[in-house]
């Protein structure tokens, strides 16, 4: 019961976490279960996304009350995810935990160099005012949309990260704005993984649900302070947060 208790406290903080940055929490579960619960990256991947699915849902719900979702945008992203994530995921329970694991990692650290670029080099984002759309050109949302759902599946995370940093990066959208974008946009796939993970034993029922608790019920403070914190410390945090988690990955043998 302890051990459980322990799980659900972790599920909380992550749930903040989460709810800052716009992502369901599985780039911090995902390395926290492969060290503290030795678990193979694929076993950590599976468990994870209980706790995504129900971050997603909670972030997206918040965020729209925060007036922070272009909702056109989001389902485009969502729909054209879902062929290429469907694909890369049952490739991603063939290859090896450590191969994963390494790639993963160079990922993160890609992403966090170009958000701290974008944070200190550009000025700060400016957002449209309410939902105004960004008038993103339809093929490019498709283009983004295939390329997280890709991202997605093979990493089991990831999509989100890669939606965040393309919006603020190429299409002027502000950090809290393509976060809110990305917690819809990433649940089609979230969900895929859950089954796909799932029908390959990868999945921790108990472990997983107890995060999802934890999370559920503290994603909201998170994205309270997502949206009023400043955009370069956003940006910043949001950066550090990959690179973290990509370091724990590597040490992770």
């Amino acid at each position: 019961m302890d051990v459980l208790l322990v799980t659900l406290v972790i599920g909380s903080m992550i749930g903040i976490l989460g709810g800052i940055f716009g992502i369901g929490g599985g780039v911090i579960a995902i390395p926290a279960l492969s060290l503290v619960g030795s678990l193979s990256q694929q076993a950590a991947e599976g468990t994870a996304m209980l706790m995504v699915v129900s971050n997603l849902l909670m972030g997206a719900l918040n965020y729209h009350k925060q007036k922070k979702i272009d909702w056109k945008l989001a389902i485009v992203l969502g729909l054209s995810s879902i062929p290429t994530n469907v694909l890369s995921s049952s490739l991603a329970t063939r290859i090896s935990s450590s191969t994963l694991r390494e790639y993963f990692a160079v990922f993160l650290f890609l992403l966090a160099a170009e958000t701290v670029r974008k944070a200190y080099r550009t000025k700060p984002a400016v957002e449209l005012d309410g939902l105004k759309s960004h008038d993103i050109a339809m093929h490019w949302a498709i283009v983004l949309g295939l390329a997280a759902g890709f991202l997605a599946g093979l990493f089991g995370v990831g999509g989100g990260l890669f939606i965040i940093a393309m919006l603020a990066l190429c299409f002027g959208y502000s950090q809290a704005m393509a976060q809110g974008v990305s917690t819809v946009s990433s649940l089609p796939g979230a969900l895929i993984n859950l089954v796909a993970y799932s029908k390959a034993g990868n999945v921790h029922w108990e472990t997983g649900l107890f995060l999802a608790v934890g999370g559920f019920a503290t994603v909201p403070l998170g994205v309270y302070c997502a949206v009023h914190l400043r955009e370069r410390l956003l940006k910043t945090l949001f950066a550090a947060l990959a690179t973290i988690s990509g370091i724990a990955l590597l040490l992770h043998r």
